[in-house]
């Protein structure tokens, strides 16, 4: 089985940026597929600390609920 070590860094003044121009509708569109790939690949994710898998599977349709209610108003 491969296993795969994913770390995701933005710059300060990049993530300011990209919060300034934040669409909802782009926000749900990264969650689904951020989604889809951690069903897909969460037999290889393994951590330590805690239930990685468990805590995402858990918290998206959560935020994915919040991301389409604030793309409705």
């Amino acid at each position: 089985m491969k296993k795969y070590f994913a770390l995701y860094l933005a710059p300060a003044e990049e993530t300011k940026r990209m919060m300034a121009n934040f669409k909802p509708e782009d926000g749900i569109k990264a969650m689904e597929e951020w989604g889809k790939w951690i069903d897909a690949h969460k037999a290889a994710i393994i951590d330590t600390e805690k239930d990685y898998v468990a805590l995402f599977e858990g918290m998206w349709p959560k935020a994915l609920a919040r991301l389409k209610e604030i793309a409705e108003k």
